[in-house]
């Protein structure tokens, strides 16, 4: 083997023998051989960051000189000139995924060929790696009805990628956070709800390379109770043929929107007789007979449809 040559280079051998006396022989025929050259520099480099812990790079081929191109060298450093060696690949792409989130880097790449003969190096290109995106804030829960939670909250800051969801997650105590969506705006209404129950929610941001923000503070509401029995239910009779009912409205979470007025011949018969406004918390049953007794009882609706228990029962006989 001949290791002192130059590429690119035409170079003429011969043979001559020599015998134990030293005497040579008569010199073979000229052979010529062109050394290669080394393979062009890789072109086009490009560096893309799609993430806060992953750069990807692609470029084009090197020209050979002469030799197949058997690898590429990928170096990484904090300037164009300190460069180090980071991965050797087969391929006109990598994915580095050693990077820190918010860090520039500049990355080169050096070819091989067959003969490990090494091209110059590709220009050198930067690249600023994202940080992930901030926690959202001003995160408020407000109860909508007995089973719904309205959510709302201020778009974070992106760190570098636009941002893409939001994770949100509930929990029966501060400490306690399941997912329970994943939605595209900043709000969100949480319809899985019981009545009267005290929750707790919190909110993390993704932006589009999949970088996860920080949780936002916890925040808790109550949803709405359900509407409570009537009270203080009165059955008057100023007439034989009439019934005068009153009551007092009991505390409900949303407003109330009619009440049904029950009537019966004894305490466990109740029949519906009618259905009145939410106001007055009276009404009148002019469908009596004279020397009846009967009983009544009252339920109360709210906006939503839910019923409240059963007023207790006040009964009453007509006069005769």
């Amino acid at each position: 083997n001949d290791n002192s040559l130059k590429p690119s280079t035409t170079y003429y051998y011969g043979v001559q023998a020599a015998d134990t006396g030293g005497d040579l022989s008569a010199m073979s025929r000229v052979a010529s051989a062109v050394t290669p050259a080394p393979p062009g520099a890789p072109t086009s480099l490009v560096v893309t960051a799609y993430s806060a812990n992953r750069v990807g790079l692609t470029w084009l081929p090197s020209a050979s000189g002469g030799l197949p191109i058997q690898n590429y060298h990928v170096f990484r450093g904090p300037t164009p000139s300190n460069l180090s060696q980071v991965s050797v690949v087969l391929q006109t792409t990598y994915t580095d995924t050693t990077v820190s989130a918010g860090a520039k880097y500049y990355y080169a790449v050096q070819s091989s060929d067959t003969g490990m003969d090494l091209s110059p190096m590709s220009v050198a290109a930067p690249v600023t790696v994202p940080s992930g995106p901030s926690a959202p804030s001003q995160l408020v829960a407000t109860p909508v009805s007995t089973t719904k939670i309205s959510l709302t909250w201020s778009v974070p800051a992106s760190g570098g990628l636009p941002i893409q969801s939001y994770r949100v997650f509930r929990g029966s105590t501060a400490s306690s956070l399941s997912q329970v969506a994943t939605v595209g705006q900043a709000a969100y209404t949480d319809a899985s709800g019981s009545a009267a129950t005290k929750y707790y929610y919190a909110v993390e941001a993704t932006d589009t390379g999949g970088d996860v923000s920080a949780m936002s503070a916890t925040v808790w509401t109550i949803t709405l109770s359900l509407p409570s029995a009537p009270t203080n239910l009165a059955a008057t009779a100023p007439y034989k043929t009439q019934v005068s009912l009153t009551w007092t409205a009991a505390p409900s979470g949303m407003p109330l929107s009619s009440y049904t007025v029950y009537r019966g011949s004894s305490p466990t018969s109740l029949t519906s007789l009618k259905v009145t406004a939410a106001t007055p918390t009276s009404t009148n049953d002019s469908t009596v007979t004279a020397g009846t007794t009967y009983y009544y009882g009252v339920q109360a609706k709210d906006t939503a449809g839910n019923l409240s228990p059963m007023s207790a029962v006040a009964a009453v006989t007509t006069p005769h």
